[in-house]
């Protein structure tokens, strides 16, 4: 652990020297609100506990596990096992709280094993443990490390038959179809995403770069409808290429394009231009659009 800087020193000075309330409205507030390091919170929080560890009673408790939790994020493996110890010493290995104490601690220590194992515990106790389910699930994937990706794609699958308004999980199976070249299904999963946010122009984008890669008139129509839609939400150099790329799709296979599209080509034009009007590239990117 690095030395403490003369800020945090000065702090801790200050706060030895105030009353119990002050403090504590102190370390209450600057928990709640984050502004500090997580150094300068642990410092002070451990500071605080061994100061009122005979004051506070049952409210130690409360502290103390925010301290395990800035000592997991410090990677302090000693300190968290030592805390995590004495919580399973005075409330036994079967409560939840303790048993997420496990598992993070099993993480910590990179013990896969375990970690997975207490994770399932935790699901076991309570199914509706969205947090534990997705720590389980991010556990499995580095166990599986994509070498087994027909398992992993079925525990995403299982966990979004129940939790089907989980847009990141969504966005992760997308990825995997994506990896395994299964483009129709990553398709469906984006959709999925654009369900809960509509007005994320990065998605219709991504949809859009899918549906272009296709190569075929049909593909490349919807590809048009998903780049324009992003550059409705807020017009965007990528998704004009994307339009640029797909209109040229068009024109290969037509030989010219309908009067709707020659329009579209011409505001996608324009609009790259601007984007490189200050650009030495300029003239390349004129060469280029034709």
């Amino acid at each position: 652990m690095a030395e403490l800087s003369n800020s945090i020193i000065d702090s801790i000075k200050y706060y030895n020297s105030v009353s119990l309330e002050k403090y504590q409205n102190f370390i209450d507030n600057t928990l709640k609100l984050q502004q500090n390091s997580t150094l300068f919170n642990y410092y002070h929080l451990e500071n605080f506990i061994n100061l009122y560890k005979k004051t506070l009673e049952n409210e130690i408790h409360f502290y103390k596990e925010k301290l395990f939790n800035l000592a997991l994020e410090l990677k302090l493996v000693d300190k968290a096992e030592e805390l995590f110890t004495e919580f399973k010493n005075k409330f036994g290995s079967n409560e939840t709280k303790i048993i997420r104490m496990e598992a993070c601690l099993n993480e910590l220590n990179n013990n896969l094993g375990k970690s997975i194992d207490t994770f399932k515990k935790l699901i076991k106790l309570n199914q509706d443990d969205r947090v534990s389910l997705k720590k389980y699930l991010s556990q499995i994937k580095i166990k599986f490390n994509l070498t087994n990706i027909k398992e992993y794609v079925e525990y995403l699958n299982d966990y979004l038959k129940v939790y089907m308004d989980d847009v990141d999980i969504w966005f992760e199976l997308s990825d995997i179809y994506l990896i395994t070249s299964n483009y129709n299904k990553a398709i469906f999963c984006l959709e999925e995403v654009l369900l809960h946010h509509p007005n994320n122009y990065m998605i219709y984008n991504k949809l859009g770069d899918i549906l272009s890669s296709f190569n075929n008139t049909d593909s490349t129509l919807s590809s048009i409808k998903y780049y324009s839609q992003s550059v409705i939400i807020k017009p965007n150099l990528k998704a004009f290429w994307g339009l640029f790329y797909a209109l040229s799709i068009m024109l290969k296979y037509n030989k010219s394009l309908d009067e709707k599209q020659e329009k579209l080509m011409k505001i996608t034009k324009i609009n790259i231009l601007n984007f490189y009007a200050n650009s030495p590239m300029k003239k390349n990117i004129e060469e280029i659009l034709g």
